[in-house]
């Protein structure tokens, strides 16, 4: 398939994928977005669990403790008291813990079991506590702004990064990882994010002053890049192109998501921030 052809599989999708989100956005608002991200995480765990756990070898009843230890971790951080949401991570990562060690005692390693554990509690924090911050975010206050303001900094830079690369790119970012990301097109990717994040704020979260959008578009883009190398770090590991194929040109969840996955805690902290100081 040559370079054009993947580039017009890859903007079909992503307009597909982009109208399926305004239709939801527009007849069920926050809460039929926030079920829809839902479902979208539960089959990026999945994605994680295929890719991670594949050259290791982790038994298949590992493998559902990571599920289930993952899933109770998505839902408990949505109950909405802060300290039955702390409770409910903590005991979830208990039983991934406990459970865990007792599903591989049996011809494993003990660098397999240590190797399981550590991919499983990577893969709870980002399949899980970060994702579930997104939900959040979306039944704040203006949620479902927060929310485009998340996919306007990631998508943007992702997208000028992708170009700049492919114009301006000679100098290799993190070849072991990601042999095609380079430094220039991480900068476009950067300003890209900058840019069009406070231009978005600008107009559609009116009151925050520059100085503060600005930075905050830098900073969440970049971020959000680390998310990518994260994701190709995992597949480079487990030796594979994609996590899924859900999305043609795209692959998984993981692979289209992975910037947006890493940058939501910062949007739900900085939603909280102006909520206090500008009362937004």
């Amino acid at each position: 398939m040559s370079h054009l052809e993947n580039l017009f599989i890859r903007i079909i999708s992503a307009l597909i994928g982009a109208t399926i989100l305004s239709l939801v956005s527009w007849y069920s608002g926050s809460k039929g977005m926030a079920w829809l991200c839902g479902l979208i995480i539960i089959a990026a765990i999945n994605e994680y669990r295929r890719a991670a756990f594949l050259k290791v070898g982790s038994p298949l009843v590992f493998q559902a403790v990571f599920m289930g230890a993952s899933a109770l971790s998505f839902f408990a951080l949505l109950n909405g008291n802060y300290v039955f949401e702390i409770l409910g991570l903590v005991i979830s990562l208990s039983l991934f813990l406990t459970l865990g060690l007792w599903t591989t005692k049996k011809d494993f390693s003990n660098e397999q079991i240590l190797q399981s554990y550590g991919l499983g509690l990577i893969g709870i924090i980002y399949c899980a506590v970060f994702p579930a911050l997104i939900l959040k975010t979306l039944l704040l206050s203006k949620g479902l702004l927060w929310f485009y303001a998340l996919l306007v900094i990631v998508f943007s830079g992702d997208t000028l990064a992708y170009f700049g690369g492919r114009l301006w790119g000679r100098r290799k970012i993190y070849a072991q990882i990601s042999p095609k990301k380079t430094v220039e097109g991480c900068i476009s990717g950067a300003l890209g994010s900058t840019l069009l994040g406070a231009i978005y704020f600008y107009y559609f979260i009116p009151g925050i002053p520059l100085y503060i959008t600005l930075p905050f578009g830098l900073i969440c883009g970049l971020v959000a890049q680390s998310g990518d190398l994260f994701i190709s770090l995992v597949k480079r590991v487990a030796d594979v192109k994609d996590t899924g194929r859900i999305m043609p040109g795209h692959g998984g969840v993981l692979d289209r998501l992975d910037g947006i996955y890493i940058a939501a805690p910062l949007v739900y902290a900085f939603s909280i921030i102006c909520l206090y100081f500008f009362n937004l």
